[in-house]
């Protein structure tokens, strides 16, 4: 009797007990979801295992987290996540395709603290990731013309956020040349170009990012085979390279992405 008048000792007995009751119904959940929705009874030991291997390493972190946030509200987190997890589980039991999507659909809406409704929504991601609006320069170019104009909006974008009239020149000067020499050469006869420009100033970086659907052409492949040739041979692209913090070309869904940092 002098037990039950004990609270902390009741309090432990009820969460031994709940504790036990959560992983009998775990298991036999297993049981019925490896028989009768896999059809295969040798997944319950990979289920179990999966349920296991989160509490496992949970338990090295939980001093930690009790020290941070404090032994009642970490049992309560706890306590919650359990229930959600079971809940995903009991209401798409059927098959596994709702039970990806309530948990795809789960995880962003509690970290983001909002549902994801736009395909950005689903990328839990901080808040200070990516580029600012005030930081963003995006225009499609179709010929030389439309390149010269963007390179100067780009030249006035920098200035305009205090970036030397060196460097801005310079970068203008790195549009110019490499979408020009799309526009000009990386396209057949008859189809009409199409560049991409994403620029984006950062308060340390300058990126560049030309994208185009044209011929493959990788600038810093082609320097590097025709390094000893003519100088005066691609020269845009010798400038650029050059005097570029760093240049990457990737070819990606029949695209050509040129990423260019100064």
């Amino acid at each position: 009797m002098m037990l039950l008048k004990n609270r902390y000792w009741t309090t432990l007995i009820v969460c031994d007990l709940l504790i036990i009751t959560v992983m009998q119904l775990m298991a036999t959940g297993a049981t019925y979801y490896s028989l009768y929705i896999l059809n295969d009874m040798n997944y319950v030991s990979l289920i179990l295992m999966t349920n296991m291997i989160p509490t496992v390493l949970i338990m090295f972190a939980m001093p930690f987290l009790t020290e941070k946030f404090g032994k009642r509200n970490v049992f309560a987190a706890g306590l919650v996540i359990a229930i959600i997890r079971l809940t995903g589980f009991g209401l798409c039991a059927s098959s596994i395709t709702p039970m990806i999507m309530f948990y795809a659909l789960l995880i962003p809406f509690v970290c983001n603290k909002e549902f994801p409704f736009k395909p950005n929504g689903f990328l839990i991601l901080s808040n200070d990731f990516g580029a600012r609006p005030e930081e963003l320069y995006e225009v499609t170019m179709h010929d030389m013309d439309e390149v010269i104009k963007s390179s100067e909006e780009v030249r006035s974008f920098c200035i305009e956020r205090g970036a030397k009239k060196a460097k801005a020149n310079l970068l203008a000067l790195f549009i110019e040349e490499m979408a020009g020499n799309t526009v000009e050469h990386g396209y057949g006869k008859g189809k009409k170009a199409s560049v991409d420009l994403r620029f984006v100033f950062h308060d340390d970086s300058r990126v560049i990012r030309l994208r185009d659907d044209g011929n493959p052409f990788d600038p810093v492949k082609w320097l590097d085979k025709n390094s000893g040739d003519d100088p005066a041979s691609g020269l845009g692209i010798r400038v650029v390279t050059s005097l570029a913090k760093n240049v990457n070309y990737m070819a990606s869904m029949e695209m050509n992405n040129i990423i260019i940092e100064l």
